[in-house]
């Protein structure tokens, strides 16, 4: 599960993309791994605004194993997340 306080994605751009962590588009929680399985053919870059907390992270039920980061809001804005190639 990705652990990323916010409220939207946007693009590269800066426009919006979708609501975080439903994706408005494609209809599913991408905050969770597997929800993520749509355009397998790429890897996906979510940059995830609207929260003031400083932290994200991630983390895995069935390994019970998770990593948390933090930066000061002063430092970094947004937060970005990248997501590889889904393989099913």
């Amino acid at each position: 599960m990705l652990i990323y306080p916010g409220t939207h994605n946007i693009g590269h751009d800066g426009m919006l993309i979708s609501s975080w962590p439903v994706d408005s588009i494609q209809n599913k929680d991408i905050s969770i791994w597997a929800e993520n399985n749509f355009e397998s053919d790429r890897s996906k870059s979510y940059h995830i605004f609207g929260s003031h907390d400083s932290y994200f992270g991630a983390y895995w039920k069935s390994d019970d194993f998770g990593w948390l980061h933090y930066a000061d809001r002063e430092e970094r804005l947004g937060k970005r997340c990248l997501v590889g190639l889904y393989q099913t």
